[in-house]
């Protein structure tokens, strides 16, 4: 009896340090009604491309986004002819001693552009 809760500690201990060193936080560092990494022409009919890009919690976990930028232009890109982002949301997240960036938004920018 005192055995097989040994090797039930032992095991328990072993998967809670594991979930430890595996565990990814993610935290929302900023809320923007609009962003963007580039010129905004305001001559440009710009028009509503994507709503609530980069949303689900697990797209937001495998970020690999050293910078707020580049997780902007991630965003953008995943969109054809998008420029810029409203309602966004800034996220850090932390995995395993390392700190990377998402953003989610709307998506607009120019329709038919590849």
């Amino acid at each position: 009896m005192k055995k097989n809760t040994t090797l039930f500690l032992r095991i328990a201990l072993v998967l809670v340090i594991a979930g430890l060193f595996t565990s990814c936080s993610v935290v929302q560092i900023g809320e923007l009604t609009m962003v963007t990494t580039r010129n905004y022409e305001s001559t440009k009919n710009y028009k509503l491309l994507k709503n609530y890009t980069l949303g689900t919690k697990k797209e937001k976990r495998t970020s690999k986004s050293a910078t707020i930028k580049d997780a902007m232009n991630k965003t953008l890109r995943t969109v054809a002819g998008g420029e810029y982002l409203t309602n966004a949301k800034i996220y850090l997240i932390a995995k395993g001693g390392k700190k990377y960036y998402a953003a989610e938004g709307d998506v607009w920018g120019v329709e038919g552009v590849v």
